[in-house]
């Protein structure tokens, strides 16, 4: 098997992933809006005063480490339960999103 082979398998096992566990895409939708107002809103002020782009630089890498590291803790969760995935199990969307809050 040549590395271009199996590299289209993982490929294909990393949309079966998401496909079984289509939770993870709905926060980062949410958070590439959430992050479009937040930039739009604060970038009026930020061309005003240079301390206003230093704190408009901090909150925004705040806000993307918040994020990553619910996401990532529910692609990490979905990725160890690919092959035990039980879909009418009333506890599973409980356990995949218990990274988002």
């Amino acid at each position: 098997m040549c590395y271009n082979d199996r590299m289209i398998e993982n490929i294909k096992k990393s949309f079966q992933i998401i496909i079984k566990n289509s939770a993870l895409i709905q926060p980062l939708i949410m958070f590439i809006l959430f992050l479009l107002v937040f930039n739009a809103f604060m970038g009026m002020n930020v061309h005003a005063n240079p301390a206003m782009s230093f704190v408009f630089l901090i909150l925004t890498v705040l806000l993307l480490s918040a994020f990553l590291s619910g996401w990532l803790y529910m692609i990490k969760f979905a990725i160890d339960n690919y092959k035990g995935f039980d879909k009418n199990d009333p506890e599973y969307a409980l356990k995949i999103l218990y990274g988002c809050g």
